[in-house]
């Protein structure tokens, strides 16, 4: 029973995650986001759906959906995101002096906290579906 209302949650959670995507990518102030932006959170979206996906998969086979193996892969992956997400955060203090010599003006904390978020994300659920597909090893 536990496990069958952490799915339905789950669900309605990816569903208001993804209509407020929706209503924010159609609204005026997002016709200014570059384009990488809406793929990237689409993509982190995706890689979320894709584990309600097992763990609805899973409930209505019965079984638990974090067992063993799962929390392996949960955790290998989260190192991993999380090392890279450090690397990244140092890669933004160091090189934000520079951007506008490159042409990106207008780079704001904010833009920072959203890129390392996205790419935390984006880390995590592409390591999470590899380590899915070829397990988590030792």
């Amino acid at each position: 029973m536990k496990e069958k209302i952490a799915v339905a949650f789950s669900v309605v959670l990816l569903a208001v995650v993804l209509l407020s995507l929706a209503v924010y990518f159609l609204s005026e102030p997002a016709a200014k986001v570059p384009v990488f932006i809406p793929l990237v959170a689409l993509l982190v979206v995706a890689g979320a759906g894709f584990m309600i996906w097992k763990r609805v998969k899973a409930a209505k086979a019965g079984l638990k959906f974090k067992d063993e193996m799962e929390r392996k892969i949960s955790n290998k992956a989260g190192y991993y995101s999380f090392i890279a997400t450090i690397y990244f955060c140092l890669a933004i203090a160091w090189f934000s002096d520079y951007l506008p010599s490159i042409g990106i003006t207008g780079f704001e904390p904010r833009h920072a906290a959203e890129l390392v978020i996205l790419f935390s994300g984006l880390v995590f659920v592409i390591s999470y579906l590899i380590l899915d597909r070829i397990g988590p090893g030792e």
